[in-house]
């Protein structure tokens, strides 16, 4: 050890009196290194509390798009505290290929312009929020709007935008933050190296689920097939994209699982637990997201329990919640935006601390964190509308036959109206005699039986439901049976509707074109006119039929 302060030892020196010499040089030394620092300024971006990749992509894009344009001051990322288990383990690996920098490392002095990813709330930034307001500027990015939106809502308490003069904010309806930058590293032409674009295409990919996440969007699709042509490596992709479960998590899965409440509500289902992890441990989400699909719920809510960290003897309770596309009316993001958290409508989480004081035991914490889970459910209970039935998705302008009329008759009504099937109806009472399909008449017109009526052929053996029949009933029944075409009859056999495939579809609000009928229109031409010899040939036995939209086709 050399320089000011510091004396080398004689042979004569004992060691033991040396050693205090060395530390009060050293000492002396980093409080210069420290001056000489605070006059170099520094921008720095952040991401949320435990990062995930989207996060942590977002953020480093950010930092190569800041440095691109200015080089004089060096932007460095921060965490404010730590990361979830899979960016933890890519970490370990690369964090020397990106601007990364300790919290501890940065003096608040030294922040110039500060970049906030991810999340539009100070809660989210844990310690680091008070960098907010000493920096000189602040950009936020993000992409969490809410749902129906085309733009983010007004700030509301605890927002970042709130009480700063200069906050640029960009906040856009896409999958992923890291597609935002990553579309305006490419319009600058700014060049990536091969780990930027593996670490980008990685957080685009979490926060997506590889494209198929509802909220995904043509421009991350764009965004990762740039990110390719830059060099992302799909070897790196394929060993770091999936997540590996810990000890810890594998524990409280199985906790989880066995603790579980499971409520129906209006046919959906929800899954609650309340589960102890003593601290606080990262990638809960995963157990969320695992208890979702082996307890075949609709909606998974679990709450993990946890002393506060740094010496803190306070509960407090991490919320996470995930839905499966069947809840189609459940946002999660409106719930837990009440906790102070949010997130995506289908994918959610919130951090509360509750009421159960320091002296508390464990089993009161519970008891209070299973209170509060309570009104979570509740809440997304009421997001629920009642159960949809048969009656309401059923087309009621039905199509149908008459048994009386010919073969040929039969068949040029299916073809002219584009269907591939019709119940056959006795035109004085209404009651549903059995069921036709186009292959059957195109048979009896090959073997020379036009002019035969349709009674002749009919099949009398129809599954039939009622109208009160609800929707998930309906779709176990359709499932099981493989039906294209399910007649809906009252009590006394009287044909009132017909539910097809196209129905369930259309509830679902799968495609666009289903729920307008000009587009439906233009589909059904191209479909007719793509399938022109199948109508005239006849269909096989199941096959679907051709879409249609409700209250449409002439009666016979």
């Amino acid at each position: 050890l050399s320089g000011p302060g510091v004396r080398r030892p004689s042979p004569q020196t004992p060691r033991s009196r040396l050693l205090p010499r060395v530390r009060a040089a050293a000492t002396a030394s980093a409080a210069g290194e420290g001056d000489a620092a605070s006059a170099e300024p520094c921008n720095v971006v952040l991401t949320h509390t435990t990062a995930d990749f989207d996060s942590l992509a977002g953020s480093v894009a950010l930092a190569k798009l800041w440095n691109s344009q200015d080089r004089e001051v060096p932007t460095v990322v921060v965490m404010p505290r730590g990361a979830n288990p899979s960016v933890k383990r890519f970490l370990a690996y690369h964090k020397h290929l990106f601007p990364i920098r300790g919290f501890a490392t940065v003096r608040p002095a030294d922040i110039r312009r500060l970049g906030v990813v991810d999340t539009q709330s100070r809660d989210r930034l844990g310690r680091a929020a008070a960098w907010l307001d000493v920096a000189q500027s602040v950009a936020v990015y993000d992409h969490h709007v809410p749902p129906g939106r085309e733009a983010p809502a007004a700030p509301h308490a605890g927002d970042i935008a709130l009480g700063l003069p200069a906050v640029e904010t960009v906040v856009e309806p896409v999958g992923s933050v890291t597609t935002l930058l990553t579309e305006r590293l490419r319009s600058r032409g700014v060049r990536l190296r091969d780990a930027e674009a593996t670490l980008f295409a990685l957080g685009i990919r979490a926060d997506t689920g590889c494209l198929t996440y509802e909220h995904t969007t043509v421009r991350d699709a764009r965004a990762l097939v740039w990110l390719m042509e830059q060099g992302a490596s799909q070897q790196a992709v394929a060993e770091f994209g999936q997540s590996r479960m810990s000890a810890v998590q594998r524990a409280t899965l199985t906790e989880a699982l066995a603790a579980a409440k499971v409520t129906t509500h209006h046919g959906i289902k929800t899954s609650t637990v309340v589960v102890s992890t003593t601290d606080y441990v990262t990638g809960m989400a995963r157990v969320a997201e695992e208890v979702l699909e082996l307890t075949g719920c609709d909606v998974s809510l679990m709450g993990a329990i946890h002393r506060g960290g740094g010496g803190q003897r306070n509960w407090y309770m991490s919320i996470i919640g995930r839905v499966a596309p069947r809840a189609i009316t459940v946002d999660l993001n409106a719930v837990l935006g009440s906790y102070g958290g949010g997130g995506h409508a289908k994918a959610a989480a919130a951090s509360v601390r509750l009421e159960a004081g320091e002296d508390a035991d464990e089993a009161a914490a519970l008891s209070e964190g299973a209170r509060v889970m309570g009104e979570v459910r509740g809440a997304v209970e009421r997001q629920v509308p009642a159960e949809v039935t048969a009656e309401d998705i059923m087309t009621t302008d039905v199509v149908y036959l008459e048994p009386e009329q010919t073969v040929e008759e039969a068949r040029s009504i299916l073809n002219h109206c584009r269907l591939r099937g019709a119940p056959v109806v006795d035109p004085s009472s209404g009651v549903l005699l059995g069921l036709v399909k186009l292959s059957d008449l195109v048979r009896a017109v090959q073997n020379g039986r036009a002019a035969q009526k349709v009674k002749g052929i009919v099949r009398s053996k129809v599954p039939t439901v009622s109208p009160d029949m609800t929707f998930l009933e309906l779709e176990e029944f359709i499932m099981d049976r493989g039906i294209g075409r399910l007649p809906v009859v009252s009590t006394s056999n009287k044909l009132v509707g017909i539910i097809t495939r196209t129905d369930v579809l259309r509830h679902y609000d799968l495609y666009r074109s289903l729920a307008d009928p000009v587009k439906e229109r233009r589909a059904l031409d191209r479909i007719a006119l793509n399938d022109a010899e199948g109508l005239r040939g006849g269909a096989e036995e199941g096959e679907e039929e051709v879409l249609r939209s409700p209250k449409a086709g002439p009666r016979p």
